[in-house]
């Protein structure tokens, strides 16, 4: 039929090569790249994170069930892993989104009260090593991790 692929195609299709470069990696039969891996955030680390912060949100601290561990303080979009000196617990809907997207002035009140709250839970915190990768450009700065951060 037309439209309709044939036996052969089908075939062909479900034999496409895996992508071998270093850049990605198979999970699922789908390629999801090593940085997005490193920063998305395991259900080990929300329940960690969740508890570190009572199951309430940081910022308001409402509790119930749109308070969810699901903020990075570095974000996604800059390289900032996974891993719970970089997540918070946040309201999704009010904090969380004020947080990634409210006006600059609030982003950036959060954004310290965070820095200081994550410094009381760990006395070795360093922004620096929040990051994917060693270098990340952030608004024509870079932040460096001597680490290697990845």
């Amino acid at each position: 039929m037309r439209g309709h692929p044939t036996e052969n195609t089908v075939g062909l299709l479900m034999r496409r090569p895996k992508p071998t470069t270093d850049a990605f990696q198979a999970k699922g039969g789908v390629a999801v790249s090593k940085r997005s891996e490193a920063c998305k955030i395991d259900k080990s680390v929300k329940d960690a994170v969740f508890e570190r912060d009572g199951g309430c949100c940081v910022w308001c601290g409402r509790s119930g069930p749109y308070v969810l561990p699901e903020a990075h303080f570095v974000s996604r979009a800059k390289g900032g892993k996974g891993i719970e000196q970089n997540i918070l617990t946040l309201c999704r809907y009010t904090c969380h989104e004020r947080f990634d997207h409210g006006d600059r002035n609030d982003r950036e009140n959060m954004r310290e009260r965070f820095r200081e709250y994550l410094k009381s839970k760990y006395p070795d915190w360093d922004e620096t090593k929040l990051y994917y990768k060693n270098k990340e450009v952030q608004h024509g700065k870079t932040a460096f991790d001597p680490q290697g951060g990845g």
